[in-house]
């Protein structure tokens, strides 16, 4: 299930990832790697350092050419992360998405994981899009497209792909509030008990210290600041609804979207896009071997198979479910 869940993005992987990533515990090196070769004769295939799905041998090569790709995106990321820390009340800049993982293609851009003081995410955020215009201006496409404070750490949506998030985001600066998000969410350890993020600091620096930014946290601390990330805040929010009622997105799920401590991707982006692909694609591999109630319970974390309810919850937009298909359409 490992496996299968890198393979929805064409992510094959090594031995050493599936044992970071695995879905059950195990301190065992040895019953892992009997277990791989005995995948090995059936469903996986393991070769030359990679283990990926039989018939899914192409990915390796896709994978390696993304990386390659990735790798001149980190240092725009990473200069672009040392402009944003002149942004006051921002506590942390890390990279998520397809570029944490070195997995985005031709048109892949940077996402960004912000995380801001309490009652200044607007401005932060506001003040963040000037910059990502800056950067279009210069090739580089930037996606802040993760917001919370310092006081709303703890994320609200729990399963497999939520997880897999949190432990492939990088930081860049910010290492007190990284540890405190991790910190915030251990549920993650529930789906992926062997994650230790050892590599996902690599690129970790300390914030260079501004004395414009201290003054401007100074100036905007109080009262004036409350007021003004209210109304950047309001004024944001009226602007979304009108923009992105053409997807068809109703006001009460922008407003959970938009929060004033939390800006999210609206209707949880793609996972229950990816819920969905995991448990079809697991059948239709693992046929007889895996049931799709074991693979629900896998992805969601639930004691039970996940009831019709819970499915109706998790209904992929058709937006999100269209994006994943065309990135990542090798296996459909």
């Amino acid at each position: 299930m490992t496996v299968l869940y890198g393979d929805l993005f064409d992510y094959p992987l090594t031995v050493d990832e599936i044992h970071r990533y695995l879905v059950a515990p195990s301190d065992r090196r040895d019953v892992l790697d009997e277990a791989l070769q005995s995948l090995a004769e059936r469903t996986l295939s393991v070769g030359d350092g990679w283990v990926c799905l039989r018939g899914r041998e192409s990915t390796i090569a896709t994978r390696e050419r993304r990386r390659q790709m990735a790798a001149g995106r980190w240092s725009q990321a990473r200069r672009f992360g040392r402009w944003l820390s002149r942004i006051p009340f921002l506590r942390m800049v890390a990279v998520c998405g397809s570029q944490a993982m070195e997995n985005g293609d031709e048109d892949g851009d940077i996402d960004l994981f912000l995380i801001t003081a309490p009652g200044r995410l607007w401005l932060v955020q506001s003040l963040t899009m000037i910059f990502r215009r800056a950067g279009r201006w210069l090739g580089v496409e930037l996606c802040p497209n993760f917001l919370v404070t310092t006081e709303a750490l703890q994320l609200e949506e729990r399963n497999l792909y939520t997880a897999r998030e949190v432990a492939q985001v990088m930081p860049l600066w910010g290492e007190e509030a990284y540890d405190a998000f991790h910190t915030a969410n251990g549920w993650v350890r529930s789906f992926l008990p062997q994650f230790e993020g050892a590599d996902r600091r690599r690129f970790l620096q300390p914030r260079p210290r501004r004395g414009s930014t201290a003054a401007l946290e100074w100036l905007l601390g109080g009262v004036v600041g409350d007021s003004l990330d209210r109304t950047v805040h309001r004024l944001l929010l009226t602007y979304y609804r009108w923009r992105l009622r053409r997807h068809g997105w109703d006001r009460t799920q922008i407003e959970r979207s938009y929060r004033r401590d939390r800006q999210t991707v609206i209707t949880g982006g793609f996972s229950a896009a990816v819920a969905r692909r995991f448990v079809e694609r697991g059948a239709r591999y693992f046929v007889g071997v895996i049931s799709a109630d074991e693979l629900e319970r896998c992805f969601f974390g639930a004691a039970e198979p996940v009831d019709d309810r819970d499915k109706s919850r998790v209904e992929p937009d058709p937006l999100y479910a269209g994006i994943l298909a065309t990135r990542y359409g090798g296996g459909q």
